[in-house]
């Protein structure tokens, strides 16, 4: 027998700002942060419980911060350098530089029906501690077979926004250059480069087994690999 009911909520709040400054060389540039909380009560951490619990959400990304910026170079025709030389203002005209950098925090962790055996504020390791072979304080839990829990109400949070996964750190780098061939027809160049320092990213630890020799370990990663693009078109 199943059924259904709207006891289901969540809500978010946040703190936005958004920065922008253009310069007389030719720059742009904007940043972005925000500072937000998604709560939520779409799940009940036992099946007899009367309502949802309420607890940080899988989707909350507590900071995330982007800065963008394009720089016009100051070549070519009506700009401060080589500009009253017809075919070098052409070619070594019009070009842009654009880029992006993107922070951002990791989702937080849950470790299902675990006995924790120090304060929830000893589980997370310092940026300089953490590895991919111990993503967190394993110590803090109780890791024999024979005394994990069974046939019990859990009282442990689902999730914790203070203990969290890998977040964000990206740069992306674009350069672009537009050249009007004549009346009505124009060519861009455009070459791209997405994660251009390689930065791995890495998913979430094992969180759900602290018997296994796993656990507190990273095996994923869901960055992708330094991508490098390249293209042309005619605009017409």
């Amino acid at each position: 027998m199943s059924g259904y009911n709207n006891q289901g909520y969540s809500f978010y709040n946040a703190l936005q700002v958004r920065y922008e400054k253009r310069f007389a060389t030719g720059l742009t540039a904007t940043a972005s942060y925000s500072w937000s909380k998604l709560i939520g009560g779409l799940g009940y951490l036992n099946g007899g419980d009367p309502t949802p619990e309420r607890v940080i959400s899988s989707a909350d990304r507590t900071h995330r911060l982007a800065v963008t910026w394009i720089y016009a170079l100051p070549f070519g025709r009506g700009k401060h350098w080589v500009n009253s030389t017809p075919v070098l203002s052409t070619v070594i005209g019009g070009w842009q530089l654009m880029g992006v950098f993107t922070k951002q925090s990791g989702p937080p962790l849950g470790f299902g029906n675990a006995i924790v055996t120090c304060p929830l504020n000893q589980i997370p390791l310092s940026g300089s501690q953490r590895t991919i072979g111990e993503w967190f304080n394993t110590a803090c839990f109780n890791r024999t077979s024979s005394q994990q829990l069974a046939n019990n109400l859990i009282n442990l949070s689902s999730l914790f926004t203070g203990i969290r996964g890998d977040g964000i750190r990206q740069v992306d780098l674009s350069i672009l250059k537009n050249t009007r061939l004549r009346e009505g027809i124009n060519l861009e160049i455009r070459g791209e480069a997405y994660n251009v320092f390689n930065t791995p990213m890495f998913g979430a630890p094992n969180t759900s087994s602290p018997t296994s020799s796993a656990f507190g370990t990273v095996t994923t990663q869901f960055s992708t690999a330094r991508t490098i693009q390249l293209a042309a078109k005619f605009i017409f």
